[in-house]
C-alpha cells in the first residue's frame, strides 16, 4: 500500500543477484612464486613416496555405543553396554554393564580388568 515500500521491494527484486561491474580499481598483483620452491613440496612430484598410515583394522561385530581418539593416534570404540572413561590422560578405562551375572566391570583398555562390581541388585 506504500509507494516507496513497494517501490524498494520491486527495486530489491530487479537487482537480486547482480555484481557491480567493477569491484577493483587495478589489477590483482601476480604472485612471486619461483618454480624451484613447486619441485619438492607440490603432489605429483612425491607420489613414489606416499604410503599409507599404519593402521591396525579390526572387525566389529556389535553396534558401536562410543568412538574415542586414543593418545597413540589409535582409535577406541566401545560396543553394547561399554562406555569408555575419560581421564587427564585419556581413555584408559572402560565400564561396561548389563553382564548375566548383574555384575559391572571397571576395566582397562589394553585388555586387564581393574575391579568387578558384583551382588547389585
Amino acid at each position: 500500500t506504500d509507494p516507496l515500500r513497494k517501490s524498494a521491494v520491486k527495486g530489491f527484486i530487479n537487482n537480486f543477484g547482480q555484481a557491480p561491474k567493477q569491484i577493483f580499481s587495478r589489477p590483482h598483483p601476480a604472485r612471486q612464486v619461483a618454480y624451484s620452491d613447486l619441485v619438492g613440496r607440490t603432489f605429483h612430484y612425491n607420489v613414489v613416496n606416499l604410503r599409507p598410515p599404519p593402521r591396525e583394522e579390526r572387525v566389529i561385530s556389535s553396534a558401536v555405543q562410543q568412538i574415542e581418539s586414543a593418545e597413540n593416534g589409535g582409535t577406541l570404540f566401545a560396543g553394547k553396554n561399554k562406555v569408555l572413561v575419560p581421564s587427564s590422560a585419556g581413555y584408559n578405562y572402560y565400564f561396561t554393564w548389563g553382564l548375566p551375572d548383574n555384575s559391572l566391570l571397571l576395566g582397562a583398555v589394553d585388555g586387564k580388568i581393574v575391579h568387578v562390581y558384583v551382588d547389585l541388585e
